[in-house]
């Protein structure tokens, strides 16, 4: 199933569901219970995170060495393992940084061999420029680039001269910021590259998360105020305690909105809290639905408590 087609055939709106693959030594197992407890409200996808390698050193003869290492690796076999027990589309996600391109084609050919119809392209977190490895000059900088590599080996164009390539069935995502990157000079910049994507290939979009129904109906009306006109769908993530009012913000770079943030100042109890922000985001999602999104993708981050709250409330709604 190709998420773009999905989309276009469908009159109600849908759910689906972000999850991240265990810390380095953990088990899938930890993905499959969590899994479990929200199979019933029929996610119609699953994206599969991913992040580009942090960079440790390590001793060789003496000497430091710089070495990458993913913390979270598993990106590609949680996606398969979640599609053959669970019969669920996995979206897994490509990360630009840290890989050239004949790496990440060998990557692409693995995927479309393993029958995945469906990925979703992001830049990753780059660090500090004197923590990186070595640059290579086939690396690159912007999600942009990866997809255009994506979009021509849809036509059969990859990397190497080779003629007659088969062709790949890739349907591209891409993520959209509705209160801009933070290394966007202004927002504006940060649509026009949002558009690049677009242009070069990308067939719907998925939102960094926002807590204001004004925010994302402000993103979309200047999307398609420049041209882009894939679906938008809203990413969103729970909030359901005060502390989480001073951790988000510079983790995700966004606001909270006051009214949030004192309907959670003003609880009693950490149960309160819980209950607070419940309420506001069915409120938010019910207007999100109200307004005519094509779907909505929940950032699960392990929390299943409150996941199953939401859903509890909107799921009939959604298409089963």
């Amino acid at each position: 199933m190709r998420i773009d087609q999905y989309i276009a055939c469908q009159q109600q709106p849908f759910l689906s569901l972000e999850l991240v693959p265990p810390r380095r030594g953990g088990s899938v197992n930890d993905i499959f219970k969590t899994i479990d407890q929200l199979i019933s409200y029929s996610p119609k996808f699953i994206n599969v995170t991913n992040r580009c390698n942090s960079v440790i050193f390590k001793n060789c003869k003496g000497k430091p060495v710089k070495t990458p290492l993913n913390n979270k690796p598993g990106t590609l076999g949680v996606s398969v393992a979640i599609n053959q027990k669970f019969n669920i589309p996995t979206v897994p996600h490509l990360v630009v940084s840290g890989m050239d391109k004949f790496e990440l084609e060998d990557l692409l050919i693995n995927l479309n061999y393993l029958g995945f119809k469906n990925i979703f392209v992001i830049r990753g977190d780059q660090a500090e420029p004197d923590t990186f490895l070595d640059q290579n000059p086939d690396q690159y900088q912007y999600a942009s680039s990866l997809v255009e590599q994506i979009n021509l080996m849809n036509q059969g164009i990859y990397s190497t001269s080779a003629l007659n390539n088969t062709p790949t069935e890739f349907c591209i995502g891409v993520a959209g910021y509705p209160e801009k990157h933070y290394q966007a000079v202004n927002f504006d910049y940060d649509l026009n590259y949002l558009k690049q994507k677009v242009n070069r290939g990308a067939s719907y979009i998925i939102t960094q998360i926002f807590y204001s129904f004004s925010t994302y109906v402000n993103f979309l009306k200047k999307a398609r105020d420049i041209g882009i006109d894939v679906p938008i769908i809203p990413g969103l993530k729970p909030i359901t305690s005060c502390s989480q009012l001073y951790s988000l913000p510079p983790r995700f770079f966004i606001s909270i909105p006051t009214e949030l943030a004192k309907n959670l100042e003003s609880a009693k109890s950490p149960q309160q809290e819980w209950e607070a922000g419940i309420a506001y985001m069915n409120d938010l999602i019910n207007q999100l639905l109200d307004f005519g999104v094509p779907a909505i993708h929940l950032f699960t981050m392990g929390k299943n408590r409150s996941i199953k709250a939401l859903l509890d409330q909107i799921n009939p709604r959604l298409v089963k």
